[in-house]
């Protein structure tokens, strides 16, 4: 693969990280600094081996990112969730409350 490929590869990765900071709770700022550095780093390789293995790296670490992620929204909803009073918790669950048919 020639390197103008290997360009819009890495050009795509850091997009993904700056989208994937936008939807996180990290923010743009936190990925920005620490993305930025590692894919300044790496500018100068030549070797496709390498470039590769880079580019591994970068996806492996930006699914990571996304699971956190997921995994952040998950426990903050099961927090919500979970701090309802009991008596609201009840209501929806028992079957014997009428308010929760429609006649």
């Amino acid at each position: 693969m020639s390197l103008p490929a290997y360009s819009a590869r890495v050009r795509d990765l850091y997009r993904q990280f700056i989208h994937i900071g936008k939807s996180t709770f990290l923010g743009v700022d936190v990925i920005r600094k620490r993305v930025k550095p590692q894919f300044l780093k790496a500018r100068d390789l030549k070797d496709p081996k390498e470039i590769e293995k880079e580019i591994a790296k970068s996806e492996y670490i930006l699914k990571e990112l996304e699971a956190m992620s997921m995994l952040h929204k998950y426990r903050k909803l099961k927090k919500d969730y979970n701090s309802l009073p009991e008596e609201v918790i009840e209501g929806f669950i028992n079957l014997d409350n009428p308010k929760n048919f429609r006649e």
